[in-house]
């Protein structure tokens, strides 16, 4: 379990929904066993498991806001 602080930070990082969107889509495609099911649990908000498609979504939209916010800073240069 992760100090409050730091789960908080976790979910803000559109990274954590990238990597997770690769893992769930891999193991989708390959038997991992019981012993593997830890590593398939995905992200959760409360007890609700974030689907695929919103973790894409998510992505998405936090690089076209990082696109977005270069092109403005190569504008003022």
């Amino acid at each position: 379990n992760l100090p409050t602080w730091l789960t908080i930070l976790t979910h803000i990082n559109p990274l954590t929904y990238a990597v997770d969107l690769v893992r769930r889509t891999i193991f989708s495609f390959i038997d991992v066993g019981p012993a593997g099911e830890q590593f398939v649990s995905g992200v959760t908000w409360g007890d609700w498991l974030v689907p695929m498609w919103l973790e894409a979504v998510i992505i998405a939209v936090m690089g076209l806001i990082m696109v977005r916010i270069a092109v403005l800073q190569f504008r003022k240069a």
